[in-house]
């Protein structure tokens, strides 16, 4: 695990990375999938090792879920220097059926304050949406910002 400085700025935002070391050069690579980057470790001052594992538990147990607690965003990809993330948040607090938002952001590499760029939810059993479309479409392609909409609709419903 590693906390990545320009997207993860703590330690319970971290990601993966896969460590790789040279017994003739004695140097340690670093190769970052999520953000196509390969280097000597010593090369990359961004990155912070929070801990080695030799077998990771969802790789082990080949199960294709992870979870994530209520508030906590889970990043979906990054284009450029936009990290998107995916979170399931209270409404005024309140956590349950009736008061969930559905939340799609965005933050910039280096900038501590991200930006919601889609919102669905119910706050008091009332369905309420946002969409920052003209960020989105930057993202996005059309067929791609459909069908984000229609899981989304499709969750709402099922709840």
């Amino acid at each position: 695990m590693v906390m990545e400085s320009g997207f993860f700025p703590t330690y319970e935002s971290n990601h993966i990375v896969l460590l790789m070391g040279d017994r003739l050069s004695k140097n340690t690579y670093l190769i970052d999938p999520s953000f196509h980057k390969y280097g000597k470790i010593k090369d990359l001052s961004e990155y912070q090792i929070l801990g080695v594992q030799e077998v990771l538990s969802f790789a082990k147990k080949k199960s294709h879920d992870v979870s994530f607690r209520v508030g906590e965003a889970m990043p979906l990809f990054i284009k450029g220097d936009i990290l998107v993330s995916f979170s399931v948040t209270p409404v005024d607090g309140k956590f349950d059926k009736n008061n969930f938002l559905f939340l799609v952001s965005v933050n910039r590499r280096n900038k501590i304050a991200g930006l919601n760029i889609v919102m669905v939810g119910k706050d008091n059993g009332k369905i309420e949406s946002f969409e920052g479309r003209d960020f989105l479409e930057v993202l996005l392609n059309p067929q791609d910002i459909d069908t984000l909409h229609k899981r989304l609709d499709t969750w709402i419903k099922q709840i």
